[in-house]
């Protein structure tokens, strides 16, 4: 038995599962397993809804022992700690329950082939005070402890007689997260004052963007970028670009901008400044990695290093070749991931069996930004012979919202994603339109 093991079930890894498992399904010498932490799976690009509570998380979940049910996959529910590759093995972590009680203890799972696919989490860039008083948005646990942490603090301030202060969120981080999550919280507070919060509804939510670059989503095209800028001041969200963060303390930031050293009070406080592969990624030997922990790999997505290690997503860095710039390496964007998944879905057996095939490419299909509401704005790529197009509002909100309705396809297939697409959209007439628990 060949076991192809893939580790992450991200919108890369789930998405390779479920295809390797469909096209090997009648080659019974191999067998494929989806390695997770979690239980369920979730489109990482809705974290920032689901941090805001414009989103229901229990409606985008998808079960991993139900997918690997359905299209024959094995699913493993555990930690990744490490990598034998002499002897083709990996070493999880025990399993804890919610009293640190042991509920599956530490695991050997041996592979013949092993695709890491464990995506990317937030870059502190090592600047104090940031583990201790800022959330990030790495994973579906933070996402909705920063919501749950939101209402409470919302509910206290509300409540305290002599407080007239404004309820203050610094986002650091221009990129695409810190800048949808931006828009997603203007929109949540105008919900939740409407729920009998008085004071939230006199005196409303103060957001900060804290932006180390000269403008907001850095790499993308400035009219982009200005767009995204002029609906965020609309919104009044206070943007600073060409800011450097210096620390986090409990209830504030302190800033370099404009040549001034400032403390800007924060009831809250986001790290979106930018993202770098687990440290656990050094527990591979023979593999090299970039300085953000990424795996380097070849043109067929292959550890450098190893025959049998393979990455995709944002933990695998590669060079984009025909990209905009020089020495630029394949951004860590869902669409990277997907066009990777495809790729080893439809190459993986041919390279195991060394038959030349085609090398990856990536092809960059533009970039949408969803900023609240019915805002969103963005660029096609190679629309007219090579061209870009610049699209907004609504438009540009249907196609943001058919790449996660395309993710779900490649999942599910088209009836299933369209089942699940209606009885959203149903639910969602019958609740309000933001989470309040």
């Amino acid at each position: 038995m060949k076991n192809i093991v893939i580790v992450g079930g991200g919108a890369g890894g789930l998405e390779l599962a479920v295809s390797l498992a469909k096209k090997l399904k009648n080659q019974s010498e191999f067998n494929v397993v989806l390695v997770d932490r979690e239980k369920t799976h979730i489109w990482k690009p809705h974290l920032h809804q689901i941090a805001a509570g414009s989103m229901y998380t229990q409606s985008e979940q998808l079960d991993y022992l139900h997918l690997a049910n359905k299209f024959g996959f094995k699913f493993i529910l555990g930690n990744f700690l490490s990598c034998d590759d002499i002897n083709k093995t990996i070493h999880l972590a025990a399993k804890l329950n919610a009293n640190n009680e042991i509920l599956i203890p530490e695991r050997i799972i041996s592979y013949t082939t092993l695709v890491m696919a464990i995506g990317s989490t937030s870059n502190d860039f090592g600047t104090k005070g940031v583990k201790d008083f800022a959330f990030s948005l790495d994973n579906l646990p933070t996402a909705e402890k920063f919501h749950e942490v939101l209402l409470d603090k919302v509910m206290q301030k509300e409540h305290l007689i002599d407080n007239n202060e404004q309820f203050t969120i610094t986002i650091v981080g221009g990129g695409a997260t810190g800048v949808e999550l931006a828009a997603e919280l203007s929109e949540t507070i105008k919900s939740l004052s409407q729920f009998g919060l008085d004071k939230l509804k006199k005196n409303p939510l103060k957001l900060n963007v804290v932006n180390a670059a000269d403008q907001l989503l850095p790499g993308l095209s400035p009219k982009i970028s200005n767009g995204a800028k002029e609906i965020l001041e609309d919104l009044k969200v206070n943007v600073l670009n060409s800011a450097k963060v210096i620390e986090v303390k409990q209830n504030s930031a302190v800033i370099e901008y404009k040549g001034e050293v400032i403390e800007l009070p924060s009831d809250m406080l986001v790290w979106a400044a930018g993202v770098k592969s687990s440290d656990i990624l050094k527990n591979i030997p023979n593999v090299t990695l970039t300085r953000g922990n990424q795996i380097n790999v070849n043109d067929n997505l292959q550890a450098i290093g190893s025959q049998s290690i393979f990455a995709i997503g944002d933990c695998a860095s590669i060079p984009w070749v025909n990209g905009p710039k020089e020495g630029l390496t394949v951004p860590p964007r869902a669409q990277a991931a997907h066009q990777m998944s495809d790729y080893l879905a439809k190459n993986l057996c041919n390279i195991l069996k060394d038959k030349k095939v085609d090398p990856f490419r990536y092809k960059d299909f533009g970039s949408l930004i969803s900023l609240g509401g019915e805002d969103t704005v963005g660029t096609l790529m190679g629309f007219l012979q090579g061209k870009s197009l610049f699209v907004e509002g609504k438009i540009a909100k249907f196609m943001y919202l058919n790449l996660y309705h395309g993710h779900q396809v490649k999942i599910n297939g088209f009836w299933a994603a369209l089942g699940m697409l209606l009885g959203k959209s149903i639910q969602e007439k019958f609740k309000p339109k933001v989470k309040l628990y």
